[in-house]
């Protein structure tokens, strides 16, 4: 936005704050911690996935490495649970463009009682419509929503497995 028009812009602000920059809709003072934990992300980016390259190229190659870490668990997960009798999952059904995110229903069941009986099974899950309610709504899952799985980089084999089992052990 150019700086003349924020200047006209009401603001809840700090006396000390200037009327004609963005910060002015910063409420209270800056948030340091998450300044801190910004700069430890990248480092850990690029020291430890991005083969230790600074800048650019150390993030380059990070989300090069974590795309080659999550693109196995992907296809692992998406295929077991487009084969699962229970599992109805919305979304993509193959890989091209999708990330390792996952919303689901388990026919019988509601979000809320699948995620707690795979929380019961060491599998972290949520459930919910995730503040997405329009699209929730539209695919008829309001107002309970939908299981959200997530793998990451950090995620195996053994932890799809873990979450394909818990779903194999639901009532």
């Amino acid at each position: 936005m150019r700086r003349e028009l924020l200047a006209g812009l009401p603001a809840d602000k700090l006396w000390f704050m200037p009327d004609d920059g963005p910060q002015k809709f910063e409420p209270g003072t800056a948030n340091h911690e998450g300044w801190a934990g910004w700069l430890g992300s990248l480092r850990y980016l690029r020291d430890v996935l991005g083969g230790g390259q600074p800048g650019r190229e150390g993030l380059t190659r990070a989300f090069q490495r974590i795309a080659q870490l999550e693109q196995p668990l992907l296809e692992a997960a998406l295929e077991q649970l487009c084969r699962h009798p229970r599992v109805q999952l919305y979304g993509p059904k193959t890989s091209a463009g999708r990330v390792a995110t996952f919303c689901f229903n388990v026919t019988g069941l509601s979000p809320r009682a699948v995620a707690e009986h795979l929380a019961e099974q060491g599998v972290g899950v949520a459930a919910g419509h995730y503040y997405a309610t329009m699209a929730a709504e539209a695919l008829g899952l309001m107002p309970d929503g939908a299981v959200r799985a997530s793998l990451l980089h950090y995620n195996t084999a053994e932890d799809v497995g873990r979450l394909l089992a818990a779903l194999d052990s639901l009532p």
